[in-house]
């Protein structure tokens, strides 16, 4: 294996088979349970039989685990990810690695090309029909009456600036909902992600897991759209006040990244249901 950081040797990547390999480096193997999956990268997506193999070897630290789980989806499998254990005699350490990859349906790809390209063009629609086309209008307007303030009758050349078009994208109910069906159509690759977000090894695979995990934005933005029914239907506007976008950005990005590391990292995987007590 050729890993990307050759230093740390902690990321590797089949470009070909689309497989991540995780490898760490001695493994604090205590009579914890817990504590010893705290160390494990992509611990969040362990299955029962797969935290139970960690388990099993605490109490025998000298054998070595393998094992391997299917990640299903409503019924659809996604991928597999499989971990096992390999001793250094030299340094009588012990590596861990867990290794995800997956699984593609042709018929599922294809439909994700077009419905992605049906979105864009609605999209690509939209921001011409509510916004962009009206930039004729006030050209020809500007052209043909000029300024109606007497103030400004003097002026005879306007700069006009297009403005940001975010808020017609946000604004509309089809855009939010069709993009929540383009997000879960994209859990493989979110399951990659947060993999990468899980660790700090490689630094260059952590960055692109946390581009690809911003697009859990898009659940924010959406909660915000069809929240607006629900508040302007309680008559709750003055209870409310207005949220910037780019503000709700920055906050996803810290807890789509922050708080999964956390969650993956510390004590705070007590709520995935980990064995913490129940396991020693």
């Amino acid at each position: 294996m050729q890993y990307t950081n050759i230093v740390s040797g902690a990321y590797y990547r089949d470009a070909r088979t689309f497989t991540e390999v995780y490898r760490r480096h001695n493994i604090d193997i205590k009579g914890d349970c817990f504590h010893t999956m705290i160390q494990l990268p992509g611990v969040t997506t362990y299955g029962i039989g797969m935290q139970e193999a960690i388990c099993n070897l605490i109490q025998a630290p000298n054998a070595t685990v393998a094992y391997c789980q299917s990640n299903i989806l409503a019924g659809k499998l996604m991928g597999r990810t499989c971990i096992w254990t390999a001793a250094n005699p030299r340094t009588a350490t012990l590596a861990f690695y867990c290794a995800t990859t997956p699984v593609y349906d042709a018929r599922l790809v294809w439909f994700k090309f077009v419905y992605r390209l049906l979105l864009t063009v609605y999209a690509l629609a939209q921001l011409w029909r509510q916004y962009y086309r009206h930039y004729q209008t006030l050209f020809a307007d500007l052209q043909l009456f000029g300024s109606l303030d007497s103030e400004f009758g003097t002026i005879h050349r306007y700069q006009v600036y297009a403005g940001d078009p975010t808020s017609v994208v946000l604004s509309d109910p089809v855009l939010s909902g069709a993009f929540q069906v383009d997000f879960f159509l994209s859990s493989t690759e979110m399951i990659g992600a947060t993999f990468r977000t899980l660790q700090l090894d490689d630094l260059v695979q952590w960055t692109f897991g946390v581009l690809y995990c911003m697009r859990t934005v898009w659940l924010v933005f959406c909660g915000m759209r069809y929240g607006t029914f629900v508040i302007k239907s309680l008559r709750w506007e003055k209870r409310v006040v207005p949220l910037d976008t780019t503000l709700m950005t920055i906050s996803t990005l810290v807890f789509a990244t922050g708080v999964n590391f956390l969650f993956g990292n510390t004590r705070l995987l007590h709520s995935f249901g980990l064995p913490g007590s129940g396991y020693h």
